[in-house]
């Protein structure tokens, strides 16, 4: 019975993995800096009370965009629209620095892929956001096995790793 919105805020690999069709269609941007009508920008996706947004009209250079003030009114405004809000982006911009839109939300899930990473970076990156001012973090890490040339045995690692995460 509640609706849920998914903005689609990342603007470097824009399409929610295939969950925006159109990522060049009017979405995000166009009403936080055009002042396009949510009605325009939302599209339902097939479940009941949820609808997805798109990045929008990316900019050419599609670096991480920011009108933090537009921001902060378009967020009261989504929330007075719908019972959740989900933004989705990466948090760390190109230049490697926590994405400004994190402190301007109510909380942050954070998902990565342990076996992109190299070890101990996770740790050292958690431990970077508690000097930001950075809402309370919820963890999901995905791990994966590497591709095996034979079978695995039957009694074989998940290759998952455990990972002690600083209080955040």
């Amino acid at each position: 019975g509640k609706t849920v919105l998914v903005v689609d805020c990342d603007f470097l690999h824009p399409g929610l993995s295939g969950l925006v069709e159109n990522i060049e269609e009017h979405g995000f941007l166009d009403l936080l800096l055009y002042g396009s009508s949510l009605k325009t920008v939302a599209r339902p996706v097939g479940i009941d009370g949820m609808s997805v947004t798109g990045p929008g009209s990316l900019p050419v250079s599609r670096t991480i965009p920011f009108a933090l003030k537009e921001f902060s009114k378009i967020k009261e405004y989504l929330r007075s629209k719908h019972d959740v809000v989900i933004y989705c982006s990466t948090f760390q911009t190109e230049d490697g620095k926590i994405n400004p839109l994190a402190s301007l939300v109510e909380g942050v899930i954070l998902c990565c892929r342990l076996e992109e990473m190299p070890e101990g970076e996770l740790q050292k990156r958690l431990r970077s956001m508690t000097s930001e001012n950075v809402p309370p973090i919820e963890l999901v890490c995905f791990c994966g096995r590497k591709e095996q040339a034979a079978p695995a045995a039957p009694h074989a690692g998940t290759g998952e790793r455990k990972i002690e995460a600083p209080a955040v």
